[in-house]
């Protein structure tokens, strides 16, 4: 069940959204894995979405967001019984900005935050809370011909509770860490062309400093058609959960680096959208789950591959269709032989894509999705085969404010595997009405 609310009046936009979702679920796990349990695992969930935004004079504005989730949800593993496999969680996420035009050809922003989640279980003590805060101040100013663009942003990560930092025999080394960040772009058009190029210096504690950025092109040869093309790279640093969780640690894992590649060419004609990309990418130090579940480096991955969609409008209908085909691959070295391996990433299919029509007529919005994934491996080597389900739903405004809706999923009922051993939803129906005050 969902209801919302939405206002406006002499610049102040007012938003609210309540909603309830409660299942029993389904088994999740098959007989033979180790986390095999015979119960049905189902969830509970209350959220709260609430916005505001006021304009203070003719080119400033201000706002805020909120948003609450908690609830609890069954699962199955080896060390717990059906009555004690459960977790309680809540999310909250706050962020408040400030956003204006000192001068003609300046646009800023500041923009401050804060996110939590807390989660606890009934088997064993581990309740911990994550909290990520951040701010940031983003400008954009006309310059050259052009747009500039510079920045900075600070994030302090923590984490706190009970087998976290205290009451537990394996408690994490580390619980905070601040990364500082300054960042600028620039981006110029000439003619047919438009050239952007950005550039980013991120300092982590405890991981170090790196520098990254990416260089783009896009050329509109004819009015229909768009060529374009970029190059950049890429940090990531390793996780609290990679480095110091009290199960599987790595504290010597090294943050990835990669470099990678984008090359498309679109055609854009009335109500169809038609694109091609080809991808490429390296990772250094790629971060990869090893057979004991311990985040571990790969000497490097690469990914390429091709992907192709499409949009059609024709009339009241909407058709649309993507398709990526991939070749990817990890290189691991031993420690002490030196020796190389080679083999597919994990979870990543060399084939996917989705086919999908929409309709809307009147007061009526409804439509289906056909999902299909080739086959994959999962982290211990697992084959899972590939996989083809159907969705669909179906709306109806009632009035201004009111609409019934209904989404039905997995219509065929396969069973189909995302993570090795465990199942994926069968077939569900899901009925409700929505109230969005406008």
């Amino acid at each position: 069940m969902q209801v919302g609310f939405r206002a406006a009046r002499e610049g102040t936009r007012v938003a609210l959204s309540l909603a309830r979702e409660s299942t029993d679920g389904f088994e999740s796990t098959r007989p033979g894995s180790p986390d095999f349990r015979a119960d049905r695992d189902g969830n509970r969930q209350h959220s709260l979405t609430a916005s505001l935004a006021h304009r203070l004079a003719t080119h400033w504005e201000a706002g805020a967001s909120a948003l609450v989730n908690d609830g609890h949800v069954d699962y199955d593993d080896a060390f717990s019984t059906p009555a004690t496999a459960r977790q309680d969680y809540r999310s909250a996420a706050v962020s408040a900005w400030l956003r204006g035009r000192p001068l003609q050809g300046w646009q800023t922003e500041l923009r401050a935050g804060n996110t939590s989640i807390d989660y606890s279980f009934r088997a064993f003590t581990f309740a911990p809370r994550t909290d990520s805060r951040t701010i940031a101040w983003q400008n954009t100013v006309d310059a050259w011909g052009g747009k500039l663009l510079f920045g900075l942003e600070s994030l302090v990560q923590s984490i706190d509770g009970d087998g976290v930092t205290r009451g537990g025999a394996f408690l994490y080394a580390r619980d905070r860490r601040g990364t500082d960040s300054v960042f600028g772009g620039y981006e110029h058009v000439w003619g047919e062309h438009t050239l952007r190029a950005t550039l980013r210096r991120d300092r982590i504690e405890s991981v170090g400093s790196e520098t990254t950025g990416a260089l783009a092109w896009g050329w509109r040869f004819v009015p229909q058609w768009l060529l374009r093309a970029s190059y950049g790279t890429a940090f990531r640093a390793p996780t609290f959960d990679d480095l110091y969780n009290p199960f599987s640690p790595n504290p010597t894992l090294r943050p990835e680096k990669s470099r990678g590649y984008e090359l498309a060419l679109e055609r854009h004609a009335g109500n169809a959208v038609l694109r091609a990309t080809a991808f490429g990418s390296r990772i250094d130090e790629a971060i990869e789950l090893d057979a004991f579940y311990t985040a571990r480096n790969l000497a490097h991955a690469r990914v390429r591959g091709l992907a192709l969609d499409a949009r059609q409008a024709i009339g009241a209908w909407t058709l649309r269709a993507a398709a990526t085909v991939q070749h990817t691959e990890g290189v691991s070295v031993d420690p002490v032989t030196g020796s190389r391996t080679e083999s597919e990433l994990v979870r990543r299919a060399p084939r996917y894509g989705v086919v999908g029509v929409e309709r809307r007529q009147g007061p009526w919005r409804f439509g289906a999705e056909a999902t299909a994934q080739a086959r994959r491996f999962d982290t211990l080597g697992q084959r899972m085969d590939g996989y083809a389900f159907v969705d669909a739903w179906a709306a109806y405004r009632l009035d201004r404010d009111w609409e019934l809706f209904a989404r039905a999923g997995n219509l065929g009922d396969r069973d189909y595997e995302t993570v090795a051993g465990y199942r994926s939803p069968p077939r569900s129906l899901f009925v409700g009405v929505r109230y969005a005050a406008r």
